[in-house]
């Protein structure tokens, strides 16, 4: 009987500014600064690493699971959200004088929601388990190229460049900064963001509408016209494809899994 046991923390600078019912409009800020580290995730082995067994390191030693210390791969070191509800002041306090500016302007309320935030740590691997030749392995972890020197990332922002014939072609990340530890030897990259590789942050505005009409069935009764649109600025989010040293689409871009595309949706509810 075993179990997998790890170590975490969390440091955070937070800011939160808030502006409420000023002409119908609340507004809310969030912004975080932060580090989470741990020693979950894989692992290298769960016992004592002994000297000898670390490419590039043959005299260091790690006590279990201590060589996998590092920035959490949920980690995103910065994070800013606004979000705003405007109850529309006009056809009710303000342009309110007859019926006729009443049902024209009423009625109406508007919402957003806005972030942007930065990526998180890519975990590198090997394309093969070169610590045991002799078991296929897709998930172990790569080896620093001592002779390397300068930035691993390349070619810019990530998605830079790209375009329908050459998305395939184009890694952000210079493969020439890892290599293939020897036979029977664990990797001596970090964990995580070796070379402070970070994959793509993003930013995405979201906004919906809302026109209520009075029924005057019963004194709440409405009837609520909603429109809402996702990600107004079509911007897109970035994936890296594979991250593993070796991989025909090491460092390269591929669309997000969880990408809100440009779209736009309308209801109609009746609230009593």
């Amino acid at each position: 009987f075993g179990q997998y046991m790890g170590n975490s923390s969390y440091h955070a600078l937070q800011a939160q500014l808030n502006v409420r019912a000023w002409q119908g409009l609340n507004v809310m800020a969030n912004y975080s600064f932060s580090r989470a580290i741990d020693d979950a995730g894989y692992f290298r082995t769960g016992y004592p690493i002994p000297a000898g067994t670390i490419a590039n390191a043959p005299s260091a030693t790690y006590r279990a699971d201590r060589l996998e210390r590092g920035v959490s791969t949920s980690n995103q070191p910065q994070h800013f959200v606004l979000t705003s509800v405007w109850d529309w002041p006009f056809g009710k306090t303000l342009l309110a004088e007859n019926h006729a500016e009443r049902a024209i302007m009423g009625g109406f309320s508007f919402s957003g929601v806005f972030q942007d935030y930065s990526g998180s740590p890519l975990v590198i691997t090997a394309s093969s388990c070169q610590n045991n030749p002799a078991q296929a392995s897709n998930y172990c972890p790569a080896a620093l190229n001592p002779s390397f020197s300068g930035s691993a990332r390349q070619n810019g922002k990530w998605g830079s460049g790209i375009t329908a014939t050459n998305y395939n072609t184009v890694s952000y990340i210079n493969p020439g900064a890892f290599a293939v530890a020897p036979d029977y030897t664990f990797g001596n990259a970090p964990r995580t963001a070796a070379y402070n590789l970070y994959g793509p942050g993003n930013y995405q505005l979201d906004l919906a509408a809302v026109r209520s009409f009075p029924l005057h069935i019963t004194e709440s009764t409405r009837l609520n016209f909603r429109a809402e649109w996702y990600n107004v600025t079509n911007h897109t989010l970035f994936a890296v494809a594979s991250q593993a040293v070796g991989n025909s689409s090491f460092g390269q871009v591929t669309q997000s899994g969880t990408l809100n595309r440009k779209a736009a949706q309308f209801s109609a509810r009746i609230e009593f």
